[in-house]
């Protein structure tokens, strides 16, 4: 006894010492309409009538009457039972009117005591994201939402804040809209639109309680209006980054809006297999297909579009939950930054069925040729200025300098720089072209019987991660060479080789290239890094491919003259050289990997020379955006708002913009719809409560309303509890009824009483 004594004043004391909010927050029961409770003192009036009638008699004794028989008591008895049953049916009849009307709910707040309009913070949470735009039977889910969220405005009591936020903006860093009135909020509401942002709830949820956690509303209500696509509600990776928030007094509201279908297939990527790229020739792009939905995609077409004409396609057939590749061959038709677009059939979601990228066909390639002497670059300069070939030509903007002036050449502007030769580089000539090339310039390297190999080495190779090359012994003069070595090894899938001999049935699987008598070559060792493209018959590499930063190095092991060979008079040498600059001038990536609601770089390798003019970022539906560069080792770099929509966004030269000239884009970077909105799947009950979870809302708080008709009920009982007015109401309705009865049964018993005396 003294125990349980013991512990109850433990609990009392707790209570009084703790958090009283949390107690009355249990509290079994609490009225929404608390003030028609004094309503209560009515229930004195039957009892004051019942005493009123209670009055006592004068007694008159009649001796005629003093032998008459006794009244008869039992009948009497019943009289006084059922009028103690009136008063008890009157009394209840009135105290349940009364509670009725104070709209008594199981599971309140006592908060509720001072009036049923005690603020609150109502928050609702829109999702904008592109699957809204699926149709049920009634409608476009978007359509539906923002109906239900006009329902939601109307539930506002006076002095109640009202939030309206779209998924989207709960991305960004802005602090979010103030509390607005409810004809604000329908304002806002009439306004959004579907956006193409993918946004996870979790994420969302937490800067949306952290926007609101300034409030004084008492209670803060979340309403989640989604299709409750199941990545949406995925555990966020970034979670435990953020600090935890508090969020105890907010209770979720999900109301989802669930499509008729989800069957779903998207392009999820596309890449460009050919690495020369040049006018007038075949471009491959691998493209993957992807169905997300539990039915087999059967033949759908698959099409690769170039700057909006269609010039490849190909039927495809995806399993259910599979994926596929599909190759997808093009010509480009002009030089320049061309966008493309690898498209799908339309189906339930069409922002995923098109893949956006960049195709960087050269208008010119600036070639800068450097050699000791004049006639060490005449045969370069010479098969670089042919015209015979229609997708080159004029596509070469050729300048010549002296290998000894490479210190103060303009190679900023330069997208490969041939060294032919190259006697002794000036000092810090090396880390200069080093620099340049770990930017993106190509370098295409001759060396000659004059080239320093210790010097070059050391200034340029090793900055490069390039081994060191060894230059073989001068023969004596009038010497005739002993024999000389011819191409052993060609490896025909190098870029440089690949398309340039056409196959046939009777052709050999590797053609033979034209190969020219080497008298004399300098030993490449092509390390780790390297990649041998041409081997000589004594096993040693001929043409070797390096890669320094995002730029590509080839050296040959012979001079671009005559002393150490006769490859400049073969038929080899000019489509060679050729190939050779275009595959060095072409970036090496063209897909940055940039998703809606990312924030692009944008970059100009080498555009040190215009760091002076002003740029413009153009959107796929061709707003205008001015962006300052900023310098970042030797390349401008741009940093424009986030990208909003999908496609190609390019920069261009502003004064060039506001003239209303044509003005060569200068870079370009391709902007793409994110793979988990193409995922349709529902959440599951776990994955809400999981979700509801991470972000600090316990599961006795979250509520999900499927029946969108009872919403206002639904949600009432969640505020204050189920309420009891009905149930109160009934039972006073059933007290009338009884009181009826008796009371004519009572009043039939008193008149029968004069009768029988």
């Amino acid at each position: 006894m003294s125990c349980n004594i013991f512990l109850m004043r433990r609990k009392v004391k707790l209570h009084l010492c703790g958090n009283f909010s949390t107690f009355l927050r249990h509290t079994p029961m609490t009225f929404l309409n608390p003030f028609m409770l004094f309503g209560l003192l009515a229930a004195a009036i039957p009892i004051l009538l019942h005493l009123l009638n209670l009055r006592r008699l004068k007694t008159v004794e009649f001796s005629s009457l003093r032998f008459l028989r006794e009244l008869q008591r039992t009948r009497m008895r019943r009289i006084r039972l059922r009028q103690w049953i009136l008063l008890l049916l009157r009394t209840l009849l009135i105290l349940c009117l009364v509670l009725a009307f104070s709209r008594p709910a199981l599971q309140g707040s006592l908060a509720s005591l001072g009036g049923s309009s005690a603020r609150s913070a109502i928050v609702l949470l829109i999702d904008d994201s592109p699957s809204m735009g699926l149709r049920n039977g009634g409608g476009i889910l978007f359509d539906q939402a923002k109906a239900t969220a006009r329902r939601i405005i109307a539930l506002a009591r006076p002095g109640d804040e009202l939030h309206v936020l779209p998924l989207s903006s709960t991305a960004s860093d802005d602090p979010g809209p103030t509390a607005v009135s409810p004809q604000e909020a329908l304002r806002i509401v009439e306004m959004m639109q579907l956006s193409n942002r993918f946004t996870p709830n979790a994420g969302a949820l937490r800067r949306a309680i952290r926007q609101t956690r300034a409030s004084s509303a008492v209670n803060t209500e979340f309403y989640l209006l989604s299709d409750l696509q199941g990545t949406t509600f995925a555990p966020d990776p970034g979670a435990q980054k953020e600090p935890p928030v508090d969020a105890a007094h907010v209770r979720l509201f999900i109301i989802p809006f669930q499509p008729d279908h989800r069957e779903n297939a998207a392009v999820i990527a596309a890449t460009v297999e050919s690495r020369i790229l040049s006018q007038n020739r075949p471009v491959s792009v691998r493209a993957i297909i992807q169905n997300f939905g539990d039915r087999p995609l059967q033949n759908a077409v698959a099409s690769l579009y170039i700057e909006g004409t269609r010039v490849a396609q190909q039927s495809v057939t995806v399993a259910p939950g599979g994926r596929t590749a599909v190759e997808l061959t093009g010509v480009p038709k002009h030089r320049g930054m061309l966008g493309c677009t690898v498209r799908l059939d339309d189906d339930v979601l069409e922002i995923d069925n098109r893949w956006h990228f960049a195709l960087a066909i050269p208008e010119t390639i600036a070639v800068l040729v450097a050699g000791d002497t004049p006639a060490s670059t005449r045969f370069a300069t010479l098969a670089l200025s042919l015209a015979g070939d229609s997708s080159v030509a004029g596509l070469f903007r050729i300048r010549q300098t002296a290998a000894e002036r490479l210190l103060s050449a303009d190679i900023e502007g330069t997208d490969v720089l041939l060294v032919s030769a190259g006697g002794q580089l000036q000092h810090g000539a090396g880390e200069r072209i080093a620099a340049a090339v770990r930017l993106g310039m190509g370098l295409m390297l001759f060396p000659g019987p004059g080239t320093d190999a210790a010097t070059l080495s050391r200034s340029l190779l090793q900055p490069l991660g390039i081994p060191a090359i060894t230059i073989p012994a001068p023969r004596p003069d009038q010497a005739a060479p002993s024999g000389f070595l011819r191409f052993g090894t060609v490896d025909m899938s190098h870029p440089v080789f690949s398309g340039m001999f056409e196959h046939s049935a009777t052709t050999a699987p590797a053609p033979p290239v034209e190969s020219p008598h080497i008298t004399a070559a300098a030993t490449l060792t092509p390390g780790p890094a390297g990649t041998t493209v041409i081997g000589m018959t004594d096993g040693r590499p001929f043409l070797v491919e390096y890669r320094a930063g995002t730029g590509r190095i080839m050296i040959c092991a012979v001079d671009a003259g005559t002393a150490w060979s006769d490859l400049p008079v073969r038929g080899i040498f000019p489509p060679l050289l050729h190939r050779s600059m275009v595959y060095l001038s072409t970036t090496s990536a063209t897909d940055t990997g940039a998703r809606i609601g990312d924030r692009l770089t944008l970059s100009l390798p080498r555009a040190s020379g215009v760091a002076r003019r002003e740029f413009v970022v153009i959107a796929p539906d061709g707003t205008e955006e001015r962006v300052i560069p900023q310098v970042r080792a030797g390349a401008l770099v741009f940093t424009p708002s986030p990208a909003e929509m999908p496609g190609l966004y390019v920069v261009r030269d502003a004064r060039a913009a506001r003239s209303g000239t044509s003005s060569a884009t200068l870079q370009a970077a391709a902007v793409n719809p994110r793979t988990e909105e193409s995922d349709l799947a529902p959440a599951t009950a776990a994955m809400t409560t999981s979700c509801a979870a991470s972000c600090g809302i316990n599961d006795d708080r979250c509520t999900t309303v499927y029946d969108t008709g009872a919403l206002e009920r639904t949600v009432g009982e969640a505020r204050y509890g189920v309420e009891l007015w009905q149930a109160f109401l009934l039972i006073a309705l059933a007290c009338a009824a009884f009181e009826m009865v008796i009371a004519r049964t009572t009043r039939a018993t008193a008149e029968e009483r004069p009768q029988d005396a």
